[in-house]
This record gives C-alpha cells, structure tokens and sequence, in this order.
C-alpha cells in the first residue's frame, strides 16, 4: 500500500531540510510516535486527499506502515567525526519521497488573494463566521490551522495563543481546527486554556480543500490586503511569522 502511493504520487523539487524537525522527533528519537504520526501526515502530502487515504486504510494503519518501511538505527552507523547516522538520512530521504509534490509554498503567480468565501462556526460564541471577511485586514494574518488529534498541535496550542496575544499589534493570528467531532472542538481551546486568539471551527474540513491543506499544522500567513505570503507545514515558528508579517506590513 505504502509504495503503490508512493509511486502514484506527483514529481517536483523538495527541500529536505524543512522536515528535518519530523525526522528528529520531539525527543529526538526519530522513530518515536509522534513522528511516526508525523510521516504519515507527510505520507498524505505526497499526493493524495487526506480523507481518500484514511478512507482506504485507516489513519493509524497509515501510520504503522509508515514506520515499517522506515530504516532501523544501527549503532555502528555513525561517522567517526560524529555525524549523523546513515539511518536518519535514509529517513530525510524518505520523507522527501513521500512530500514530492508538496514542496513550499505556492509561486507568486499561483498565491491566492485573502480566504475562500466559506462558513465556520466561531468557537468563543457558537456564530457562523464567513472566512472571507477576514481578509483584507487592518494587520496582517497568521492562519494556524490545528487539529484536535494533531500531537504538534496539542503540544504547541497554548504557546500560539500566548504569542497571539502578545503581538496582537502585529499580526492577528487566527486558529482554524477541523478534523474531529463538534464537541471536540471546544474541549480543545479549553484543555489548553486558548483565550488570546479568535479560534474557529470547520467541522467539513472545506477550508482545507479550498487551501489545497494535505494535512494539520499548517501556517499561512497573509499582508493587510489579503495576499498570501508565506506558508509551511508543521510547528508554528514563531520568527517566521513575525518576519512575514514584516514584510507583508
């Protein structure tokens, strides 16, 4: 299953170095679970829907194959300098396979102009909230879209609220969830006490379809009228956002 995706997904030029952080792990054992939900994530990005993927085989099945086909660590692998060892390259080389397609973010010519003209619920109220009101704006935007099964964004939520309120003046930063059931949602913002930013709720994942979003964490970081900037996949960086925000002001 995992090649038969693999050799079916679209070609293009990848830049390793930007999943680096998956292939190190959180704790830097670069097979840990956390990772290994990571690359199927990835897995996703080389060219299939999401939902057509978990659909046929499952999300923790994806995972599990994902890990098998990974190459094990050896300890003799390693360089006398004090390299990396060969099996985290292999595995970089991996991940690149499984993103081919994926990339960065879209060219100029390709970059969409503001958010797509669709209905989310606003989670502090419960009040739809048309997506495409929210850009143009007064500040730039940094959409942080998140989750509630997403590991990097349990783990960095409450960090992306705190930095949402204290640079409320540079940059508004907006969390869109999807990917979980309604009650989920809210339990979600309260179990990691999010109370600085707006956070909205798109329980058909549509704004992700819109987005051409494989996959949660995604930023997406927009100027004051509505142009797309810069966007990545994974943890939400901090710097990155500021400096788009920067150059977007």
């Amino acid at each position: 299953m995992l090649m038969a995706i693999l050799q079916s997904s679209s070609s293009g030029a990848v830049d390793p170095n930007r999943f680096a952080w998956c292939a190190q792990g959180d704790d830097g054992d670069p097979y840990s679970t956390t990772c290994a939900d990571t690359c199927a994530t990835l897995l996703i990005a080389a060219g299939r829907h999401p939902k057509e993927i978990q659909a046929r085989v499952g999300r923790a099945r994806l995972r599990d194959e994902v890990t098998a086909h990974l190459p094990k660590p050896r300890p003799t692998e390693r360089s006398p300098g004090g390299a990396a060892p060969v099996a985290l390259a292999l595995a970089l080389l991996l991940l690149a396979i499984m993103v081919v397609g994926c990339g960065g973010g879209p060219s100029d010519a390709s970059r969409p102009r503001g958010l797509p003209p669709l209905t989310v619920q606003d989670l502090a109220n419960g009040r739809p909230v048309d997506l495409a009101q929210l850009t143009p704006a007064r500040r730039p935007v940094a959409l942080w879209l998140w989750g509630p099964g997403c590991a990097i964004c349990q783990s960095s939520a409450t960090a992306v609220d705190r930095f949402a309120g204290r640079e409320r003046e540079r940059v508004d930063v907006i969390g869109l969830g999807s990917h979980g059931s309604p009650e989920s949602a809210p339990r979600f913002v309260r179990e990691h006490d999010m109370r600085s930013m707006r956070v909205l709720w798109d329980q058909d994942s549509y704004a992700w379809d819109e987005l051409r979003v494989p996959a949660e964490p995604v930023v997406i970081v927009f100027d004051r009228s509505g142009r797309e900037v810069d966007r990545w996949f994974g943890p939400f960086d901090e710097g990155r956002v500021l400096r788009a925000a920067a150059q977007a002001s």
